[in-house]
């Protein structure tokens, strides 16, 4: 479980109240993975907090669903991580599919039903700025070269 919160005491607040509605259905909390991640009160990272006597980790950014989401709120920390995984992806293909004798019209049907969706997924979350929007457009055309 992650909570997104202004500041760390409505966190407080929340995990102490599902305690008590959640129990008596049959839900808990795994605290060894719940995460607090404060937006306007940057705490820093590591820092942690006890709620209930469990100990909770004050983190900046974590991974919900496969997405990255970082506490200021931008989508260039995901936008970043996903053009590195692609980038990964296609060098690990880069001797078996691009550089062999698989016709061109086959790599990019590959292209588009593998490597792009790895860089796409998540990709409606994300708040666009006019340059993560150039670097997403070149990595998406195939264009981009690894800087």
């Amino acid at each position: 479980m992650a909570i997104c919160c202004r500041v760390i005491s409505p966190s407080f607040y929340f995990c102490s109240f599902s305690c008590v509605i959640y129990v008596p259905l049959g839900l808990t909390i795994n605290w060894s993975k719940t995460k607090i991640q404060t937006m306007l009160d940057p705490a820093p990272a590591g820092n942690q907090v006890t709620i209930n006597g469990h100990s909770v980790e004050v983190v900046e950014s974590f991974l919900c669903l496969g997405s990255l989401i970082d506490c200021t709120g931008d989508s260039d920390p995901e936008i970043k991580r996903r053009v590195s995984i692609t980038r990964e992806c296609m060098m690990a293909l880069d001797r078996n599919i691009w550089r062999s004798h698989i016709s061109v019209g086959t790599k990019l049907r590959f292209y588009n039903s593998c490597s792009r969706p790895i860089f796409l997924y998540g990709a409606e979350t994300w708040a666009v700025t006019a340059t993560a929007a150039k670097t997403s457009l070149l990595l998406i055309s195939g264009v981009y070269a690894a800087s």
